[in-house]
Parts: structure tokens; C-alpha cells; sequence
């Protein structure tokens, strides 16, 4: 039977049972000889795919009618209306809404565009528009009140084969190469001969389309021809020579068997050597399994899910040692082997550029130079090569990885702006691009600002941003990250929609806004295909066709009576909605428990440990030293009130500076005296201009991120940067008569030199190593925020532990050198050598080590101090705590009594049980303790407000559905992710 009755087609299908190209689409298409198409809401890409496999069809003698609709703007209803200083006719604003300009970029795009404009030219294909409207019959802009947003969703077609039989079909399924081949989708069939399905649901599929192509019985919309203007411009992609191909391209089309013609043996040689250097280019997913490692299931699927919908953008916020490192380098292998991208922009921290240079070289064989002043490094062969004087240092490779703290610099945001453009820019450790504050108005940041300006000037043709951290306290900086990867029309007006969306989700079911609820859904869909991921797939299979109808349709229909839903489906509607947001569409998050559920369902190796942490904290006095702790304490605090109320700028950027010093005090005596002597010395120089970015070492800025350098040599802080257009210079003048400063310096010195060597954390950790070696454990890993601290650790430790010691700071290492009698230089890969070996025993490192080794052969941790910013200690602890590394992590962390810090600590701990749970499991506080230790700790809140305050902010993010985990950013690229959050 040539009829479509000679299929066998089934009722549903899915990617989950089959291939649905070759089951289902080109089978049927070969078969029909009348096609009507519903293809949505026009964009280039919907009107691209709603042309696939058409040209089988073709070649069979069919004709199509297809609607298309279209979204409007005020100017354009006003045009259509007659406005005098707009005569512009219907006609000629639909010509502008529906240009074709944009397809002409992509060759498949061209190619289908091609048959559809040699169909209108044959007269075998004829098109309309649809446009909302008013019931008089006016147009209405997409934001008007009437209009409440309707636009021509649906994903239909209805065909007819010569025996008069019908089928029809309606679903999630994309009309692409990758929705019909490559992504998990599904949909719904209907037959004619299929009498009882037919009659409920593929009639009324008929029903529909006559209706909304008869224009006149359908109230609010007004159905119009395909304006002549833009059928000109579809005429003009057709050669007058032009012939139908046999094939779509969605399809692979085998080739042609042909007799090699004879050729010499040189030829022959060329020939094999140019189709070895070509092979990436002609087949998907050789980068994928060429790369120097074997990813983890959660890895490639994040991989081919971005490369599947290339040039998308995205946000990667797996968990810390989930890798999204490996990630990006496989998506960036497989771009660069397959030709789709030949530039590519690699932004991440200072501290990591060595890193990330070493994995994409080791992992992923790409030898990919790092910018180094106006000098590239490059790794295999280690060579240096100048950049020629004059030129623009961010246009000097094809693949660059450069510092992104260099990159936000406005200097280098210029030069970054002047140069050509990437296929690809990645940003590491994004969270750092954010808004100076809380509030609705702050202003953003050098980095968010820099990172908008690359978008705003289309300087990229997609982005990827890693963070496992993107939202560290409120949604707005979750939305900032989401607003550069692309966010639909109503979730980017503003961070509130997008937390009211998920508040929503929150309330009782009747008790939502459902037409708001509607909306948001509505603009989500105008841009992203409809959800088909198992979870949700899952969900619907769960209920019947009759509330899957209602769910599907909710975009068009609304909700009037959620009374009427039962209880028993209202999980099936909110897995919907969830599943209907940007944030399900766009960010990847894989947690440990995915990982636990991978090694449980046999996807990871059989053994393969997931670590488990036990954090134990030791509160000692100061002893001898609390009167001058007391007394230091004062007089940062007195010196930042002064600089904070202060009129100038440049003064008030010296606050900043004291709050460094405040941090230093709790780290160790040796930290602050250090920094008491810098001060002491630019004091003595009297020259507060050049001097004052000498008051502060590489250790200060690392760990104070709210530090920004406006040029080459300025610090200021970047909230002062984000609001001047000047340079800024700091000051250290006019706060008090210098010589008695400098007395009071002399004094604080001398005391802390006088003090005991062995001050009562270093006699806590003397003790901590004692006990973990007796009980066996080969190594302890120590961290601290301060090289000046560090330098005093290893010298009290030399004695007893001098061949089993090392230190990494500064993107080195450094071991004791007998023969020499001194510290020298070692590189990171003999101190991971020695360490994983067990010649080293205790490796000491300040934060640069924490984002620069991994160490998971080790399982004892000290934190000789911690940060305010309590992301850094997770950070620290990712380093030990990797998958496959040692099955349990202790975390020792010291601190002082009698200080602001540890009293709002032990009110925590009161009142949560322990650092653990208080930290560990409020994620989203770690940010907001930071600056409320900071305004603790300098005195202008009282331990009791900032307790208060981070009780305040712990409970929010216990109760508030957003946070990560609960906004359920889990997409499931080739149904390969598990849900990781629930």
C-alpha cells in the first residue's frame, strides 16, 4: 500500500523508543501529497525548521499551507494604524518582522529556505500570517493590555495521503536535524482510520487549522497573506536554474558509489593525509572521544547538550570537583576539530590561568597560549613569544586564555571591544561578575560590566559562565549571569519577574496569580523548545491524554479554575512549570548526589569513592597577647570610621584598606605586623599617591575580591570604580598628625615581636599534626589567606618536620634545600609528585593553592584562618575532597576567642549545632556572612545585630524556594543527567 495505512505508525512516539526521523517524518512525508502546518511563533528558527524534510515531500507533487505568526511592537501597530509619522503600511511592517536577512548566515538555513521560495514561486505553497487583534479588528502590540500576549504556539502539521486518509500529529518535537535525530522529544499521533482518537483529538486538529486560515472565525486574531514584499525576497534566494533536491539536510544522504579514477602514488599520499586532517570536520563527535580522559556520564551529556543547540549559551554550576573544567574542554575540542568555531576567549582568575592551561594541554591536547602583559606563553614546548608593539593583545591568537581580572581593567575592555570577535568566550568562576550591592539599583561591578559590554557589541557568538556558585544569596545575582546567556522578553524585564515566578510556584495551588504564571510561560516557550527532558516526560506519561491536552495548551488557554485540577496531578503541573523556565533551559547544575546516584545505577566504575566530611573547630584564647590584639583592633576600627565618612574618594578607598588589616589581624601576629610596617613606611615616604598600592600584597587583593585595579597601577574599590569615570587615586593624608601614627606603629611592632614564637594557634596546630601522624594519616594539607602567615608556619615547623615539608604560594612551590640552607623554588608538578608520594608530609598554601592543586590523595585539613567570605573555605576543602579521593575529609579550623568573629560563630553554632550545618547546608549564606563579618568586625554593627542578621539571612534561604537546588536547574541533554535536585 502506498497509503498511510501501509506504515505502521504507532500512537506516540518518542526519542526514548526509536529513531524518529526515519520512523515516523520521512516515511510519512514521502507519502503525502497535502501538508497544513502550524509553525508557531515566527522567528528565523522556527521559520527554518518548519521547512525540514520538505523537500522529500516535494519531490512526491505536494502543497502546503502554513500559518506562521508574528509578535508585534507599539511602533508597529501604529505604523499599521496610520499614525501620519509612521505611513507604513501592514504589509510593509510584517515585510520588516519577517525578514530573511538573518538566515543567510547558516548554509542549512539557505537550503531550506530555498524550497520553501521555489514552492511560492510554483504555486504549491501558500503562507499566512497571524496577527493579534482587538474585536475591531485592530492590531495589537505584544505588551497592550488586550492582547494578553497570544501568539501561534502550537507544534502541529495535519497530512492527507492520496486515499483520502488523515494523520495528524502534536507535541514537543522540534522540527530540526537535532529535535528529530538528537534530542529526547515526543509527541502525539492521530489517524483518521483510527475512529475513537480520531474523533476526540485529530478532528479537532482539522477543526483548528480551517479555522484559523478561514481568518473570519477566529475572534482576536486577523489572518493575512504573506505580504508581497517578503515573497519578493524569497523569489530572489531561487536561481532561475535552481533544482529540488532528493534530500533534506536534516538527512544523511549516502553517497553515491563511483569508480575511483587512477592516480599516482604522491597523489594518493596527499589524498590520505588530507582526508586524515579533514576527518573531524566531516562527522560530529570527534572531539568527544578523542579527548585524553574518560568523562563522567554527567560531563558528555552537559557537552553534547551544548553542542547539540550550538550557538546557544549557557551557565555550568556543577558543584565544586564536578568538573566543569573537563566540560569546557570538550565542548571547545570539538568545536575547534568540527570547524563550527576557530575563535575562542578563555577568561578565568589570575590564579588559575597556569591551570587551565595545563588541563586543556594534558586533557584535551590544545596548546592554547596564555596573555601575559604583552607577552603569549604557551606550553608544549614551553616557549615565549612578544606581542609586536602596538597591537591589540586580544587579537593576537584565534584561542586565547587570559586573566579575567585583566580583562575588566577599562583599559583592556577598550582594546577588548576593538578586537574581532569570538565564536566562543568562557568565563570561569562568573559569580565574580555581580552588583556591588543588594539593592535593586547597585551598580554592577567591572566584571559584569565588562561582560555586558561584550554582549551589547556582539562580540561573541555564544557564552559559556561557570560558577558553582551563581546565586550566593538573592536571585538578582542568579539573573544578572542568566540576562548575559539569554533570558525570554518577560524574564528579563526584571530580577523581581523571575523570583516571583518561582514564589508563585511556592504559594497554593489556587491561590496563584495563573494568568502571571501564564505569561511567563508563554514568553519562555516564544524562545525555547517546548520541555521534553524524562523528568517531565515522566510526569505527563503519569496522567491522560485529556489534562496532557490542558498542560500542553496552558500557554494559550490559561488556568480559569484550578479548583478543578485534582490533587493527585497537580505534582505533573508544577514539574510543567518548572520545567517551562529559563533556568531549567539554560543552566546545568550536577550535584554529589547525582554522582551517588550514578555510582548506585552502575554508571561510574565500580568502586569509585565520593568523599564524606567531618568538620571539627578549635576555639583558643590569645593569652599574653589579648591587650594588644584589643588595642590593634581599636585603631583599625577608629582609622575606618574616619576614612569611611570621609567626603574624598581617595580616602574612602583607604577604608577598604583597613578592613584588609582587620582580616589580617585574626590570621596571625606575623600577618598584621607586616602590614603595620608597610603602612609605617609609606607613612615615612610622605608620597600617599604612589605609595598607596604598596600598603597592601598580592595575598591582600586575592583575598579581598572587592579590590579592583582601574589601571596599571590605581587600586581603588570597585564599588568607587563602577561609579567614576575617573581615575581614582587613594590617600593616606589628613586623618591625623603622621609622627604620632608612627609612634603608635612602633609601639604595635615592637609588642609583637616581643610576643611568644609559638603563638596559641600554632601550639593547636603543632598539636593537630601529632595526633593525625600517630593515628597514621601519610599527610596534612594547611591553608592559610596570608603568605606573610605562611612564612611564619613553615619557619616553627622547620625543626620538627624539615624533609617533609613544602609550601605553595604565588603559583609556586618551595621546599627546604639542606645543602643551601634556605628555601628554594620548586615547580607544581614535583611538589603533587612528592606530596602523592608521601615524601612530603605537610604541604602549607595560601588560597592560591586552593584553586590551584588538587589534592585528593591527602584527607586532614587545616584552616590556619579563614576568609569572611566562606566560599573560599569550600573552595579550599574541594581540593581534598574530590570524587575518587580518600572516603573521609577532617577539616580542622582555628580560631580565637574573645573575638567579634568567633562570638557570632558560637551564637551560630548555639543555635544550628555546628560550622557544618551552618555552612555546609545554607550555601546561599556564605556570600552575605562576608560583609556582615566585615561590618562586625570594623564596629559599626554589634556582634548581636550581625548575629541577628545571618540567623535572619540562614532562615530565608531554609525557607525561600530560591536557591539552586529548589529552582531545579537540572536540563537533561539526551536523557543522560539524572535529577539531581528535588
Amino acid at each position: 500500500m502506498n497509503g498511510f495505512r501501509g506504515l505502521q505508525l504507532q500512537p506516540s512516539y518518542s526519542s526514548a523508543s526509536g529513531d524518529l526521523l526515519n520512523d515516523f517524518y520521512v516515511p510519512i512525508l514521502s507519502r503525502a501529497i497535502r501538508y497544513d502546518r502550524i509553525a508557531g511563533y515566527f522567528a528565523s528558527s522556527a521559520f527554518v525548521s518548519a521547512a525540514a524534510g520538505l523537500a522529500r515531500f516535494v519531490n512526491g507533487g505536494g502543497t502546503i499551507r502554513m500559518i506562521v505568526g508574528v509578535q508585534l511592537s507599539q511602533a508597529d501597530c501604529e505604523a499599521m494604524l496610520g499614525a501620519p509619522e509612521l505611513a507604513t503600511e501592514l504589509d510593509a511592517v510584517l515585510t520588516q518582522r519577517l525578514s530573511t536577512a538573518s538566515l543567510l548566515q547558516d548554509d542549512m538555513a539557505r537550503k531550506r529556505l530555498q524550497i520553501i521560495a521555489w514552492l511560492v514561486r510554483q504555486g504549491r505553497l501558500e503562507i499566512r500570517v497571524g496577527v493579534p487583534s482587538s474585536c475591531t479588528g485592530a492590531p495589537l502590540a505584544t505588551d497592550h493590555p488586550d492582547n494578553d500576549g497570544r501568539y501561534f504556539h502550537s507544534k502541529s502539521g495535519i497530512l492527507y495521503d492520496d486515499a483520502d486518509d488523515i494523520v495528524a500529529f502534536s507535541g514537543s518535537i522540534n522540527e530540526s536535524s537535532q529535535g528529530w535525530s538528537r534530542n529526547f522529544e515526543q509527541f502525539k499521533v492521530y489517524m483518521s482510520w483510527k475512529a475513537e482518537s480520531w474523533a476526540d483529538y485529530g478532528a479537532s486538529e482539522v477543526k483548528d487549522f480551517e479555522r484559523l486560515w478561514s481568518g473570519a472565525a477566529v475572534p482576536g486574531w486577523r489572518i493575512v497573506k504573506l505580504p508581497e514584499a517578503f515573497k519578493r525576497q524569497l523569489l530572489e534566494m531561487v536561481p532561475d536554474d535552481y533544482v529540488v533536491p532528493d534530500f533534506d539536510p536534516a538527512e544523511h544522504k549516502p553517497a553515491e558509489h563511483k569508480t575511483p579514477e587512477p592516480f599516482s602514488e604522491p597523489d594518493r599520499r596527499v589524498k590520505v593525509v588530507a582526508e586524515i586532517r579533514n576527518a573531524p570536520a566531516t562527522c560530529t563527535g570527534v572531539g568527544l572521544v578523542s579527548a585524553a580522559l574518560e568523562p563522567w556520564p554527567h560531563q558528555l551529556a552537559i557537552a553534547r547538550r551544548v553542542l547539540d543547540t550550538w550557538p546557544r549559551s549557557y551557565l555550568l554550576a556543577d558543584q565544586v570537583g564536578l568538573g566543569k573544567t573537563i566540560e569546557v574542554g570538550l565542548i571547545l575540542r570539538e568545536l575547534l576539530l568540527s570547524g563550527r568555531a576557530n575563535r575562542a576567549l578563555i577568561l578565568v582568575p589570575a590564579s588559575l590561568l597556569i591551570q587551565w592551561q595545563q588541563e586543556l594541554q594534558e586533557k584535551f591536547c590544545l596548546d592554547v597560549p596564555r596573555l601575559d602583559g604583552m607577552t603569549l606563553v604557551f606550553s608544549d614546548p614551553p616557549r615565549r613569544r612578544p606581542i609586536k608593539s602596538g597591537s591589540n593583545p586580544w587579537a593576537s591568537e584565534q584561542v586565547l586564555l587570559a586573566s579575567s581580572h585583566l580583562a575588566r581593567r577599562r583599559v583592556h575592555r577598550q582594546r577588548l571591544l576593538a578586537a574581532p570577535g569570538w565564536d566562543l568566550v568562557v568565563v570561569d568562576e562568573a559569580h565574580h561578575a555581580r552588583r556591588s550591592g543588594l539593592k535593586p539599583d547597585s551598580n554592577p561591578n567591572q566584571m559584569l560590566v565588562m561582560l555586558r559590554d561584550l554582549k551589547k557589541h556582539g562580540k561573541f557568538k555564544a557564552l559559556l559562565l561557570a560558577s558553582a556558585t551563581p546565586m550566593q544569596m538573592h536571585p538578582r545575582e542568579l539573573w544578572d549571569l542568566l540576562k548575559l546567556v539569554g533570558l525570554p522578553e518577560s524574564w528579563a524585564s526584571s530580577d523581581q519577574a523571575m523570583a516571583r515566578y518561582f514564589q508563585q510556584l511556592s504559594a497554593p495551588f489556587n491561590d496563584r496569580d495563573w494568568d502571571f504564571l501564564r505569561s511567563m510561560v508563554k514568553s519562555h516557550l516564544l524562545e525555547a523548545d517546548t520541555p521534553s527532558d524524562k523528568r517531565t516526560s515522566a510526569a505527563l506519561e503519569s496522567v491522560g491524554l485529556v489534562e496532557q491536552r490542558r498542560i500542553a495548551n496552558f500557554a494559550d488557554n490559561g488556568l480559569r479554575q484550578p479548583q478543578d485540577i485534582a490533587k493527585s496531578k497537580r505534582l505533573v503541573w508544577d514539574e510543567w512549570l518548572r520545567a517551562c523556565t529559563p533556568v531549567r533551559d539554560r543552566v546545568f547544575r550536577t550535584t554529589r548526589n547525582t554522582l551517588r546516584i550514578y555510582l548506585d545505577e552502575g554508571k561510574l566504575a565500580s568502586g569509585t569513592v565520593i568523599p564524606e566530611r567531618e568538620i571539627c573547630d578549635h576555639f583558643d584564647g590569645l593569652g599574653e597577647a589579648t591587650a594588644l590584639y584589643e588595642r590593634i583592633d581599636r585603631y583599625i576600627s577608629a582609622r575606618y570610621e574616619t576614612y569611611s565618612a570621609s567626603s574624598d574618594s581617595r580616602a574612602r578607598g583607604m577604608g577598604f584598606i583597613m578592613t584588609v588589616y582587620r582580616r589580617r589581624l585574626t590570621s596571625s601576629f606575623n600577618a598584621i605586623a607586616c602590614s603595620l610596617k608597610r603602612r609605617r613606611q609609606a607613612l615615612m615616604r610622605q608620597s600617599p599617591a604612589d605609595s598607596a598600592a604598596s600598603l597592601l600584597d598580592d595575598d591582600d587583593l586575592h583575598a579581598a575580591e572587592g579590590a579592583f585595579w582601574l589601571d596599571d597601577s590605581l587600586l581603588i574599590p570597585d564599588s568607587a570604580a563602577a561609579k567614576s569615570g575617573d581615575d581614582v587615586q587613594l590617600t593616606i593624608e589628613g586623618i591625623s598628625d603622621p609622627s604620632l601614627e608612627l609612634e603608635e606603629l612602633d609601639r604595635f611592632v615592637a609588642e609583637l615581636e616581643a610576643l611568644a614564637p609559638d603563638e596559641p594557634k600554632m601550639q593547636k596546630l603543632a598539636e593537630i599534626l601529632s595526633d593525625n601522624f600517630a593515628q597514621g594519616h601519610r599527610s596534612v594539607v594547611i591553608f592559610t589567606q596570608y603568605s606573610d602567615t605562611l612564612r611564619y608556619i613553615r619557619d616553627r615547623l622547620l625543626g620538627t618536620y624539615r624533609n617533609g615539608l613544602a609550601c605553595y604560594y604565588g603559583g609556586t612551590g618551595e621546599m627546604w634545600d639542606n645543602s643551601l640552607g634556605r628555601w628554594s623554588g620548586v615547580g607544581k608538578e614535583r611538589i603533587k609528585t612528592k606530596f602523592r608520594s608521601g615524601e612530603i608530609q605537610i604541604l602549607i598554601g595560601t588560597d592560591s593553592m586552593s584553586e590551584g592543586l588538587n589534592l585528593q590523595t591527602c584527607d586532614v585539613m587545616v584552616n590556619f584562618d579563614l576568609p569572611w567570605n566562606f566560599t573560599r573555605v569550600e573552595q579550599r576543602i574541594g581540593r581534598l575532597d574530590r570524587i575518587g579521593g580518600m572516603p573521609q575529609i577532617a577539616v580542622h579550623n582555628l580560631y580565637y576567642k574573645d573575638t567579634v568573629e568567633v562570638d557570632i560563630y558560637n551564637r551560630l553554632r548555639e543555635r544550628f549545632g555546628s560550622f557544618e550545618n551552618v555552612l555546609g547546608t545554607s550555601a546561599p549564606v556564605l556570600a552575605a556572612m562576608e560583609g556582615t563579618l566585615k561590618d562586625a568586625a570594623m564596629g559599626t554593627i554589634g556582634p548581636e545585630q550581625a548575629f541577628d542578621q545571618i540567623n535572619e539571612s540562614i532562615q530565608i534561604a531554609a525557607d525561600a524556594p530560591l536557591t539552586l537546588e529548589n529552582l531545579d536547574a537540572v536540563p537533561e541533554p539526551d536523557g543522560e543527567l539524572e535529577p539531581a535536585m528535588t
